[in-house]
């Protein structure tokens, strides 16, 4: 049996799943001011988790400690979530940059709607339709334009670079079907789910980055209000709202909305850093628009 969400829901869960691209897009330009300053975008990242999990922490201790009591195995299925769907899919994602370029690496990550969906058809039961077919396409081809995916330097391709791109889209796509599957067969509530995911994120990432390297200090108070920005914004607001989400609408439907975060990474970055774009990655921003508005259709 297919469940379908009442319209109210759905409608919420989309703007939910809208808003939280919104806020991950804002990564981007907050990550710049700190990369910037000298440190590498893994000790970035380890910096986001480390306050985000600093600040979540003490504050569902005051608010509502039981969001921590979870049965054992659930708190295993939490961590497996969070460490293969966030550290991993992140980890990979910035060797995947190393290896090839940003824009393919991008590019491969924005696979994962299509990864999602094939998931959640044999997972969780969820149809493939023709709209979402039409949606993850617009979605794809406006990627391509918006990253200038035509051009030599970013299809700059090796076997390896191409494993961990396509990797990495699958670690996203994992994050969104196996998150869907604890909401919905494990009954976990979104708060928990959150609050996991953060925390996981937040011990395993400064972990693997100080096997890895050293975990670079920070000394510029700018760069500590940009990290803070990059805990608040894209991690525990952008996070909240997604899990929200998807507590409302299909793993394969949120997969595609999410992919509105590229549309917002080039618009903030245009607006705030001001940065140029071409026609053509005005274009693929459109398209991207494109695909998330008619994927709303329930």
């Amino acid at each position: 049996m297919v469940y379908v969400a009442p319209r109210n829901t759905f409608s919420f869960g989309f703007l939910l799943v809208v808003l939280a691209g919104i806020c991950f897009g804002s990564s981007g330009v907050l990550a710049k001011i700190v990369i910037t300053r000298g440190l590498t975008p893994l000790s970035v990242v380890s910096y986001r988790f480390i306050i985000a999990t600093s600040i979540l922490i003490p504050i569902t201790l005051i608010l509502n400690p039981r969001l921590f009591l979870v049965k054992p195995v659930d708190a295993f299925l939490l961590a497996v979530h969070s460490f293969i769907g966030v550290s991993m899919g992140i980890l990979l994602y910035f060797q995947t940059i190393d290896l090839t370029s940003a824009s393919l690496a991008v590019l491969l990550l924005y696979l994962n709607p299509v990864f999602t969906m094939a998931a959640a058809r044999f997972t969780l039961n969820e149809r493939i339709t023709q709209l979402k077919v039409l949606a993850a396409l617009l979605v794809l081809a406006g990627c391509f334009l918006a990253v200038k995916g035509f051009e030599a330097e970013t299809l700059k391709l090796n076997a390896t670079g191409l494993a961990l791109g396509l990797t990495a889209a699958l670690a996203y796509a994992f994050y969104t079907v196996f998150g869907k599957f604890l909401l919905e067969k494990r009954r976990l509530n979104v708060e928990s789910l959150t609050l996991y995911s953060i925390v996981y994120a937040g011990l395993s990432l400064p972990l693997i980055q100080i096997l890895l390297a050293s975990l670079q200090p920070v000394k510029d108070m700018e760069a500590w209000l940009a990290l803070t920005g990059l805990a608040l914004v894209p991690t525990l607001l952008g996070f909240a709202l997604y899990i929200s989400g998807l507590k409302r609408i299909e793993a394969g439907r949120a997969g595609i909305v999410g992919a509105i975060e590229i549309a917002s990474a080039l618009i903030l970055a245009f607006i705030i850093l001001g940065e140029r774009l071409d026609p053509v990655q005005w274009l693929g921003a459109l398209m991207v628009l494109c695909g998330v508005t008619i994927v709303q259709k329930p």
